[in-house]
Parts: structure tokens; C-alpha cells; sequence
């Protein structure tokens, strides 16, 4: 089974899980455009798309009044992104899976992805949270 995670925003970040491997088989950060053209070319290897949503973001510990503030300003343009996809992923009948990530799921690290994931390529802050959404299912 292929599920993709995904972490909407200007960079979109995407990972596809392989449930049989446990492992990734793609960890990037791209576009959007670049991405739903990615997810129409393979839409029947797709179990599903789990994709972060932003009406779930709870603050977390450390993170200042500011970064709050400039996250809720782009949370207009990432929602809009997340509508996008709920509507791709139902035209081409691919269930759409809205999750939340909270904690030490998000905005992990590169050096600490790369020993909780295997993953040896390098990796964007959104491909790692993308990634967080989906590893390990099974």
C-alpha cells in the first residue's frame, strides 16, 4: 500500500510511505502545481493522502508571539492549499485522510529525521513534517 503525506504550504512538502516496505520511496519539497500533477500521474498506486490540516494548529512550547502571529497570516493561503487537495484527491477517488501533528512530530530536525526515518537524502522542514504524517503506518 502507497499513502502519501502531505504538508501544505508555499513549499509543499511530500512523502510517499510504501506500508509493505516501511520505508519512503520519495521525500521532497516542491510546489504545489508540481506536486498535483505528481499525484495525477500516480493517482492508481495511491491508497491514500494524508494531508496535515491547518485548522488543527495548536501552538507549540518555545515558538514566540511572533512566529504565531506571521503563521496565522499564511494560514489563509495554506487552508486554501488544503481545500486544494481534499478536491483533487475526490476527483481522482482517492481517499483524503485530514490529520493533526502535533509535538515532536513537527519541525523535527535533520539529523534526528534521519535516525528515526532511515532516510539518507537531504530534507527540507516540510518534507520532514510531511513525512512525520506517514511513517510507520502499516
Amino acid at each position: 500500500m502507497i499513502l502519501w503525506g502531505i504538508d501544505p504550504g508555499t513549499h509543499t512538502g511530500l512523502a510517499v510511505w510504501d506500508t509493505k516496505k516501511q520505508e519512503f520511496k520519495f521525500l521532497a519539497t516542491m510546489p504545489i502545481h508540481r506536486a498535483l500533477l505528481k499525484l495525477r500521474e500516480e493517482k492508481d498506486t495511491i491508497s491514500a493522502v494524508y494531508c496535515e490540516n491547518p485548522n488543527t494548529f495548536i501552538p507549540y512550547k518555545g515558538v514566540s508571539q511572533r512566529t504565531i502571529n506571521l503563521r496565522k497570516q499564511g494560514a489563509g493561503s495554506v487552508k486554501r492549499d488544503f481545500a486544494i487537495w481534499r478536491d483533487a484527491c475526490k476527483d481522482y477517488g482517492i481517499n483524503f485522510i485530514p490529520t493533526s501533528v502535533r509535538g515532536a512530530q513537527k519541525k523535527m530536525d535533520a539529523k534526528t529525521f534521519k535516525k528515526h526515518s532511515g532516510w539518507q537524502g537531504k530534507t527540507s522542514e516540510h518534507a520532514r513534517d510531511a513525512g512525520n504524517i506517514v511513517i510507520g503506518m502499516k
